[in-house]
């Protein structure tokens, strides 16, 4: 393989042919240093004359999809804010003629040009910052005014091209709702509308910070919490009606960016008519840089001074810091989060400055003091993140799966879709949680054709998502021995017990929220033997404790709880309850005796006749309580 370099672009030649690939551009001198400009703006970078990564060639292939809405997706600090910045000037009026020519000439879209360019009013949204986390007025009013605020923007800014649709906005109405009613009806006005809707899951996400609201998705009990939810989701699927409509009207087109694919069919009022660009192989580096661009970019901020081997052992340190994001199975390589890599080459252009003549004469010792900086501190994930992810029954073990094996295997490819109102599905099986990490970054595909894996992609990731989350659970990564140790307990003894210890203590007393679904799972064993768990659970509710008669509290059902999880097997089986759908049940000891008569007669008999598997014994969990855990043996193959 050949590479020819150009003031322009990189050329490749592979086996005979030529393919080109953007490469990152500049109107200044290609003898002046690179400079970090820490920007979502398209125009206030080429107006700086910064170097821009030119990905304009995909306007072509988004048109072609013919979709009256884009939803792009990618995890935090991608680029996403940047490429639609870059949209809306493309397609905006205002940049017509020889402001085109002076934002896009040496871009490919300058270049090859579609018919859509310059021919769009356009309007943006964005949702970052909602007021969810106080009331629930407030974020009415707050929602309402933001919509108007951007509204006020875009008349200001189109008063000219807006003639008899332009309006003062009132403040007592949805000035979106009224725009789009005038506009319809003035025939005289040709021109499209061009929508562009940044981080539009930000509403949700930032809802979900608010503890009542998270608390509702994960124990999907609370009337009170639902009715703020539907207050919430009516406020966002009024607003989505209006484009529903206006998009069948062929008013408008959208362009929305996002991290986490949200039902919108459900949450914004049947808008089914987006498509999402996502997992498309076409648009696999639609963001984030590729390696021999930053290789580009590092040569130019280190300089000539820098010995090949230097540059090549930091280009090593950063494809394992960052490099490793793979979101088709098919995408021939890994993707670098831009976000890391530019802050990442800040700092080795600051402390290039502080080296010596000393410190050029050894390799190892340059590379060692040029990448002596603190990890950015802006990379580090959402807290709503990382509580989905560590108030998620399944969440522990993830991560424990996930450090200790190089990949995770799935049964079929990932989610494309959550429900917001459904977010406890992220508790009720594994496929949806890894799915959701895979969307935030935590976990990316392992290249592997043949099945669908997912890793942890680098050390940036395993640092961001996965340390983090160890922290809040007061883990360490040796605690995985425990669990290990466990299973082989469980595998060679048919013991649960130090199972159901590690499970107490290390699982359930951490969670912030204590959900656990009734489930039966079948654990197979290094021999090919099955082990059939099945799990319920006794409310706190249910059990008579005259010391914490107030349930309600949240606290005192921890209380409640921690007061369980000081009491002997006899102790919790002989505590009386009282439970109006099961009014035989007087004792834990009889709800435990008629769930194993129950479950043996549901499960066992279908278990041992399977024809493709060996049952090796049968538990019974019961849960008393948020993390008490009382089992049985109800069957074992060597009795």
């Amino acid at each position: 393989m050949n590479i020819k370099f150009s003031s322009t672009k990189c050329e490749i030649w592979r086996n005979g042919r030529l393919s080109h690939f953007s490469r990152f551009l500049s109107d200044k001198s290609s003898l002046k240093p690179l400079e970090i400009f820490s920007t979502g703006s398209f125009v206030d970078l080429k107006q700086e004359g910064c170097y821009y990564l030119d990905k304009t060639h995909f306007i072509p292939k988004i048109e072609a999809l013919r979709a009256p809405a884009i939803l792009s997706l990618r995890p935090r600090h991608f680029g996403k804010t940047l490429f639609l910045s870059t949209l809306s000037s493309y397609y905006d009026i205002k940049n017509k003629g020889d402001r085109f020519k002076q934002l896009f000439s040496n871009l490919y879209i300058g270049k090859n040009s579609t018919k859509l360019a310059s021919s769009f009013l356009v309007l943006k949204f964005n949702f970052v910052g909602l007021r969810t986390s106080e009331t629930y007025d407030i974020f009415i009013a707050d929602f309402h005014k933001r919509l108007n605020r951007f509204m006020s923007i875009f008349m200001n800014q189109n008063r000219q091209e807006l003639g008899n649709c332009f309006q003062d906005i009132d403040e007592k109405n949805c000035a979106l709702d009224n725009f789009l009613k005038k506009y319809k009806t003035n025939i005289l006005l040709c021109l499209q509308l061009y929508i562009f809707i940044d981080e539009y899951d930000a509403g949700m996400n930032e809802a979900l910070k608010n503890e009542t609201i998270l608390k509702f998705f994960t124990t999907h009990h609370e009337k009170k919490s639902e009715k703020k939810i539907k207050t919430i989701q009516n406020s966002f699927k009024e607003f989505y009606s209006l484009l529903k409509f206006a998009c069948d009207e062929s008013l408008v087109r959208i362009f929305q960016t996002g991290v986490t694919p949200v039902v919108l069919s459900e949450f914004t009022s049947d808008f089914n008519i987006s498509k999402e660009l996502a997992l498309k192989e076409e648009f696999w580096d639609l963001y984030g840089f590729k390696k021999l661009e930053v290789e580009l970019l590092l040569d130019n901020a280190l300089g000539p001074g820098l010995s090949p081997d230097v540059k090549r052992g930091i280009m090593e340190w950063l494809k394992e810091e960052n490099d490793g994001y793979f979101f088709n199975l098919d995408q021939t390589e890994g993707i670098f989060n831009p976000a890391c890599i530019l802050y990442c080459i800040e700092m080795l252009m600051e402390r290039k400055k502080r080296l010596t003549n000393d410190d050029y004469r050894n390799t190892s010792t340059t590379i060692k003091k040029l990448l002596r900086f603190s990890p950015d501190p802006q990379t580090l994930p959402s807290q709503t993140t990382l509580d989905l992810i560590i108030n998620n029954p399944f969440g522990k073990y993830v991560l424990s799966e996930v450090l200790s094996q190089h990949s995770l295997e799935l049964t079929k490819s990932i989610e494309q879709r959550f429900r917001l109102t459904n977010i406890c599905e992220l508790a009720t099986d594994r496929t949806p949680l890894l799915s959701f990490m895979f969307y935030t970054g935590a976990l990316t595909y392992k290249p592997d054709p043949s099945k669908y894996k997912l890793q942890i992609p680098n050390r940036i990731a395993k640092r961001e998502f996965i340390a983090e989350a160890l922290k809040i659970y007061d883990w360490k990564e040796e605690d995985l021995m425990s669990v290990q140790k466990c299973l082989q307990i469980l595998e060679a003894d048919h013991n649960i017990e130090p199972l159901c210890r590690f499970i107490e203590e290390t699982l359930l007393k951490p969670l912030k929220d204590y959900s656990v679904k009734k489930a039966i799972d079948l654990v197979k064993t290094s021999t090919g033997k099955r082990i059939a768990i099945e799990f319920d659970n006794i409310k706190v509710e249910h059990i008579k404790l005259i010391r914490f008669p107030d349930l309600d509290d949240w606290q005192k059902l921890t209380q409640v709880s921690q007061l369980l999880s000081e009491k002997s097997d006899d102790e919790i089986l002989s505590l009386e309850i009282c439970n109006k759908y099961q009014p035989i049940q007087k004792t834990v000891g009889e709800a435990l005796k008629q769930k194993i008569e129950v479950k043996k007669k549901a499960y066992l008999k279908n278990l041992i006749d399977r024809k493709d598997a060996t049952l090796s014994c049968m538990f019974i969990v019961l849960r008393v309580g948020l993390y008490r855990l009382i089992s049985r043996r109800v069957y074992c193959i060597d009795e």
